[in-house]
């Protein structure tokens, strides 16, 4: 059970790993990503906390010698320490990127800018041509 409750905080952090180190191709997918911060950093402490109170379960076992059921060889609390280590520094790099990202989205929109207001421009002109706006029986 307390293998199981590790192993689950390891898969979200790695599973939230995988969504901060996705670099966004457009606006609604930095928006996503920096929702998907904002959630992580809200429940990232309750994962550390689940992941400290099962070691410490494992510690005393260990130390009044009381058989543990689950191998503590496996190593997978060690695995989840690492993937915690690997989140927060994500968190810390996709926070210095998100700056960035954010000015090259503005930077990929004020471009298209000008394009959208020429077509705009060209649509007025058809719409407002006569021939549009006589209404004839």
């Amino acid at each position: 059970m307390v293998k199981r409750r590790v192993l689950e905080c390891k898969q979200w952090m790695d599973s939230n790993i995988k969504k901060l180190r996705q670099m966004p191709q457009n606006v609604d997918e930095y928006v996503k990503q920096i929702q998907a911060l904002e959630f992580i950093e809200e429940n990232f402490q309750s994962v550390k906390d689940k992941i400290k109170l099962n070691d410490q379960l494992y510690e005393i076992l260990d130390k009044f010698d009381l058989p543990s059921r689950e191998d503590r060889q496996a190593r997978f609390i060690d695995d989840a320490y690492h993937s915690m280590n690997q989140l927060t520094q994500t968190i810390y790099e996709t926070k210095d990127k998100a700056d960035k990202r954010k000015d090259l989205m503005k930077k990929k929109i004020n471009n298209k800018i000008p394009k959208l207001n020429d077509k705009v421009d060209r649509f007025s002109e058809i719409i407002l041509n006569l021939k549009f706006l006589k209404i004839e029986d």
